[in-house]
């Protein structure tokens, strides 16, 4: 049976480093972090842009993903869309976080 490739497949060591597709070149940051949505204390994989300045980096798609999947997938789309803008892509894994909620660092 073959083996199906995932966008998570990608990623490097470090602090989970996403590729820009066909490269070595970082182009995003995943990372588990505690935040508070709700009022409630959760954990969730969170994607921002990679750049060299933290302060310029900025969330990818909803930024907070419960699975690592969905959150490689939210960074390989947007690497698809950069390269390609006149694409769109979706997707609606049970396990992206929909909610409007601002979420904060505990």
């Amino acid at each position: 049976m073959a083996t199906r490739w995932h966008p998570v497949d990608t990623l490097l060591p470090a602090e989970l480093i996403f590729p820009r597709p066909g490269t070595k070149e970082p182009f995003a940051i995943i990372r588990w972090v505690d935040v508070t949505l709700n009022g409630e204390p959760v954990s969730r994989w969170r994607v921002v842009t990679w750049h060299g300045d933290p302060k310029k980096r900025r969330l990818i798609g909803d930024g907070y993903y419960r699975e690592l999947e969905d959150a490689a997938m939210a960074a390989h789309k947007h690497a698809i869309a950069q390269s390609t803008p006149n694409v769109t892509h979706s997707h609606t894994g049970p396990s992206v976080i929909r909610e409007k909620e601002i979420a904060s660092y505990r």
